[in-house]
């Protein structure tokens, strides 16, 4: 069995390691620019290690569907 089988493919992914590293329950995260790209990625790697993301971004669409996919993910969000 490989070190990824056994650790159930977290080596290979940085968002579960950020997660697995430190928790942010009850927290809030501010993110600008959250609505795509590096914002975005930083929103859910964010809520995945328990914060709660405040999306702002300029783009009410992009904002919404990041907001979107951080709470199909499990996590809590908002867009401003």
């Amino acid at each position: 069995m490989t070190d990824e089988e056994t650790t159930g493919n977290v080596a290979g992914d940085p968002a579960a390691r950020l997660a697995e590293s430190f928790r942010l329950d009850g927290r809030v995260a501010v993110v600008t620019g959250g609505g795509s790209g590096i914002g975005r990625s930083i929103c859910e790697t964010l809520a995945a290690a328990g914060a709660a993301a405040a999306v702002a971004d300029i783009n009410d669409v992009t904002g919404a569907e990041t907001v979107d996919r951080v709470t199909v993910a499990g996590g809590r969000a908002v867009y401003q």
